[in-house]
């Protein structure tokens, strides 16, 4: 299905995005690509769909994908091979799925089928891992989680039953029962005779589903490896953690945030927080831990303040604040940062690093001169340990690390007292997840913020918060602090 011999993909200045790869992915089965961020997996992947990196055009060597020298097509020929024989999954489902468009309407769109049935459609959701795929087709994209905008983008991929499915980490935002899932419906389309490749930083996913791998390092291949495909994971192993149990209210301090009698509903009436209160002190951390789909973004960014149904009092450094942010002074509008699960669809691509911490820094300090916004500018990459070389660099051309750290320092560019992190580090090598975590810890410390940290894994939240907030994804539990139902815990206090 692709062979690859000696295929290099390089600037007009000499730079070097992949370097004389040579791999063969036979039809039907299932190829990764692993590798720290920036390595150049999603580069190779791209390559295998005909796209070439806007800083490194020049391509050389041979690259044949469904049969096809895939960079000698002209146009035509090239939109044909996307539109009927390859599907094409990207890291980041907001920029695929248009925010107005219903469920029903992005499978549709997609789908070989001219008119596909709600049946069908929520069958494919459910190969998704979605499964109240029928509750969910009239909501639009932009009313979803990540996780369900994650498992849309993975269904509307399957809708055109394509020969090659291209998969840009699509376990990033999942749970690992919601992973378990995906990896059973891969093995499905694998025995169909469809053939995939993913890039991937999961070396487990990588290990218990892929056929052969090739391991990446600045753009060249480091390893390659083929395996005989193992045995299907015991279901155990993808079971969510347990929660801690629960422990009566915290008791609050004057500095800090203090949440209280927060109720939170989703706009289809699912109420998943009733009168939660909870305090963060300044220098500490709070997670919000559950399963895809469970609500954590929504409690999130009811917090932010900017879920419309959230009910409840917010006081941040004993000042009292108005919940919904349209309510806020301009300067209470800066003391909640949220940087979003998905960065790189919060950052414009077109702009240079510069330009967006520029901005950043004129919202601030509107009548700034230059020369104090560029020294700014200079300090905040600083505070988050980004090299001064970047700020020529435009987004689209960042590293997954890289354009994290951008958005954490806008986020710094308005001296909040709280910041939230939704699933920041799901996408990311365990190398620069580790470093991303070490710089929020650092910050949290140093400048005394109160962080809150959303994700599905408790291991990214366990060195960073010492407060855990547990969401359900059963539509009949909801968050309540301090009783038995739910979840409000801190860690190191729970009996047993």
């Amino acid at each position: 299905m692709i062979t690859a011999q000696d295929f290099s993909m390089r600037g007009p200045d000499g730079r070097v995005a992949l370097d004389s790869i040579s791999l063969q992915v036979p039809r039907g089965t299932i190829h990764t690509l692993t590798g720290p961020s920036g390595c150049g997996k999603s580069t190779l992947l791209r390559a295998f769909l005909g796209q070439r990196r806007a800083d490194a055009p020049h391509v050389s060597g041979q690259l044949t994908v469904a049969g096809a020298e895939i960079f000698s097509l002209d146009r035509a020929e090239l939109l044909t091979v996307r539109r009927r024989r390859v599907s094409w999954l990207g890291q980041d489902p907001a920029l695929l799925l248009t925010p107005h468009f219903s469920v029903r309407e992005l499978i549709a769109e997609t789908s070989t089928e001219r008119r596909p049935g709600d049946a069908a459609i929520v069958s494919l959701l459910a190969q998704a891992g979605l499964h109240d795929g029928a509750r969910l087709l009239s909501r639009r994209a932009g009313q979803l989680s990540g996780g369900q905008r994650r498992r849309v983008a993975i269904a509307r991929a399957l809708a055109s039953h394509p020969e090659l499915l291209l998969l840009d980490e699509p376990t990033s935002g999942l749970d690992p029962a919601a992973v378990a899932e995906l990896e059973s419906t891969l093995r499905h389309y694998r025995a169909r005779g469809v053939t995939m490749v993913i890039a991937t930083h999961d070396r487990g996913f990588s290990t218990r589903l892929a056929d052969s791998s090739t391991a990446l390092d600045a753009g060249s291949i480091s390893t390659a490896r083929t395996k005989p495909n193992p045995a299907t994971p015991s279901c155990s192993a993808c079971q969510e953690p347990r929660a801690l149990l629960a422990i009566p209210d915290p008791v609050h301090g004057p500095d800090g945030l203090t949440v209280t009698d927060l109720t939170v509903t989703t706009p289809d009436g699912h109420r998943i927080a009733n009168r939660l209160t909870l305090h963060i002190h300044p220098g500490s951390g709070l997670a919000i831990l559950g399963a895809s789909g469970s609500g954590k973004s929504t409690l999130a960014r009811a917090i932010f303040g900017a879920h419309p149904q959230a009910h409840g009092q917010l006081t941040i450094d004993r000042e009292t604040v108005a919940l919904p942010l349209t309510e806020r002074t301009a300067r209470q509008k800066r003391l909640i940062q949220l940087i979003p699960q998905d960065p790189a669809a919060s950052l414009n691509p077109a702009h240079t690093v510069s330009r967006v911490l520029s901005i950043a820094v004129r919202r601030t300090t509107p009548r700034a001169p230059r020369r104090a916004v560029q020294q700014g500018v200079r300090e905040l990459l600083a505070r988050v340990r980004l090299d001064p070389e970047l700020l020529t660099r435009r987004v689209a051309l960042l590293s997954g690390g890289q354009a994290q750290r951008v958005a954490i320092a806008r986020s710094l560019a308005h001296d909040p007292r709280v910041l939230i992190s939704d699933e920041s580090t799901s996408a990311l090598d365990e190398t620069t997840e580790h470093s991303i975590l070490d710089l929020y810890a650092e910050l949290c410390d140093r400048e005394r913020l109160a962080l809150i940290v959303i994700s599905h894994e408790p291991q990214v939240t366990g060195k960073l918060c010492e407060q855990t907030v547990l969401l359900s994804s059963s539509p009949d539990q909801e968050v309540t602090s301090g009783n038995g139902r739910a979840t409000y815990c801190v860690r190191g206090h729970a009996d047993g």
